[in-house]
């Protein structure tokens, strides 16, 4: 038996380099069964390549402009992993690129297994980045079961590379206290990565320095609620930060929220919006930015407390926000996905459409959203 760990870690490692060589030579591209979807249109989609069977759930999606795909990293609910999964749009592929690693963080150089964190797409450096999640593991830090760190992943070479590290409980002057359920996203203009909220720190508002591989605590003097499992986009049009809903009270209690916010980071200023209609009240809502459109797009989320969220309403409806306009519009799609456990949703302007994972266990599916074919915005 002894002399077959060897052969394993060979054809481990044969498989890693495979992948390693199809994602160096991805590019964006169309896909053309998504050219001619109509607007207002979600589309259930019949992937090829590896068996998307992942189990893992509280995971964010998060577009790759460099290989036109979605990274989808790590996920909780019986066991907690640190798979990285890639869905090429134009191809309609999905791969696992990097397989499940087990050890202490110290040795494997790689994030634990874990959900919950936040994570964005650094476009002037071509990065997958994330930041600090939740995990029962033990193999974080110390034989913690959480990781306290920040990360970036270089896709087309699948290398990771701790970029900072912070205290395990709380935060620090230089160190968010949110463990988890943070809302982050990457400001392109500023050229910084913006949290708001999440467990533990629940009205921190922080930006990290890519130069300096620093988190700063910016103190605007007005803010949303302490809040959780918010979701949160980067409005690259109007160079605005956008926040809907959440849950505000903490872990066990409390209630969700459907107000709007809008931060503008040059003026470190929180405002708040004032739309005639908006979502119901909800937390752990899919959001994303749809840049070709200049809308925020919302899909589900669910409206009760979250650790006893299955007595409560789940939504399968459709948003769309126009920052300009302060207005919400409810979608009519004939077609849509059910609840979804993803906490964040991918945008693909060369496409033109949102990309959301649903369902719970293996039985998962992947779904398209175009909102528009006009193309009225810019990336």
């Amino acid at each position: 038996m002894l002399c077959l760990v060897p052969l394993l870690l060979l054809v481990a490692a044969g498989s890693l380099a495979a992948e390693k060589t199809w994602t160096a030579q991805l590019k964006p591209q169309i896909n053309p069964d998504l050219k001619n979807l109509p607007d207002d249109t979600w589309k259930l989609l019949r992937p090829r390549g590896d068996a998307f069977n992942h189990p893992k759930t509280e995971v964010g999606l998060v577009y790759d402009d460099q290989v036109g795909g979605v990274v989808y990293f790590g996920g909780c609910s019986a066991g907690y992993c640190n798979t990285v999964w890639l869905y090429h749009v134009g191809s309609n592929t999905w791969k696992e690129i990097q397989p499940w690693i087990k050890g202490r963080e110290e040795k494997t150089g790689k994030p634990i297994g874990q959900c919950g964190y936040g994570a964005a797409y650094i476009s002037d450096r071509g990065l997958y980045f994330k930041h600090r999640g939740c995990s029962s593991t033990a193999d974080g830090r110390g034989g913690r079961g959480r990781d306290s760190n920040s990360w970036n992943l270089n896709v087309r070479t699948l290398t990771w590379e701790r970029v900072a590290t912070g205290p395990h409980d709380g935060g620090d002057p230089n160190w968010p206290g949110a463990y988890c359920c943070y809302g982050l996203v990457y400001d392109r203009d500023a050229k910084v990565a913006l949290i708001y909220g999440g467990l533990e720190d629940e009205r921190g508002t922080w930006a990290f320095d890519f130069q300096a591989k620093k988190w700063n605590k910016r103190n605007p003097k007005t803010t949303p609620p302490p809040l959780f499992l918010h979701s949160m986009v980067y409005d690259s049009v109007n160079k605005v930060t956008l926040l809907l809903g959440g849950q505000t009270g903490g872990y066990g209690n409390g209630k969700t929220s459907n107000e709007t916010w809008a931060y503008h980071y040059g003026r470190n200023t929180w405002e708040k919006r004032k739309p005639r209609v908006a979502p119901a009240p909800r937390a752990q809502a899919q959001a994303c930015f749809d840049s070709v459109n200049s809308v925020m797009i919302l899909h589900g989320g669910h409206a009760n407390i979250y650790p006893r969220r299955t007595e409560g309403k789940f939504y399968t409806d459709t948003w769309v926000y126009d920052y300009k306009a302060d207005t919400w519009t409810q979608m009519k799609p004939k077609l849509f996905p059910s609840s979804s456990a993803v906490r964040f949703m991918a945008f693909d302007p060369v496409n033109n459409v949102a990309i959301n994972v649903t369902g719970e266990g293996a039985k998962k599916q992947t779904w398209v959203y175009r909102y528009k074919k006009a193309s009225q915005g810019k990336r």
